[in-house]
C-alpha cells in the first residue's frame, strides 16, 4: 500500500473530532487513491489489495456502522 494512503488510515483511524458522515468521506476517498493505485496490476492482485483496504477500513471505526458500510 502506497503511503500517502497508510497515511489517511491512520488519520481516520485517530480521528476523534469528527462524525461518521466525514469519516465516510474520508473512506470514500481513501478508496479512490487505493483503486488508482491499482493500475497495472492483475486483475485478482488489484482486487485482493482493494478488499484488503476495505477490511483495513471497516476495522477502524467498529463502532460506527457508516464508514465500514
Amino acid at each position: 500500500m502506497e503511503p500517502s494512503i497508510e497515511r489517511v488510515v491512520e488519520k481516520i483511524a485517530s480521528d476523534k473530532t469528527h462524525g461518521a458522515a466525514q469519516l465516510v468521506a474520508m473512506s470514500l476517498e481513501l478508496m479512490a487513491c487505493g483503486c488508482a493505485s491499482t493500475s497495472g496490476m492483475k486483475p485478482d492482485e488489484a482486487l485482493e489489495e482493494i478488499a484488503g483496504l476495505t477490511r483495513q477500513i471497516d476495522d477502524l471505526r467498529p463502532s460506527m456502522a457508516a464508514p465500514g458500510n
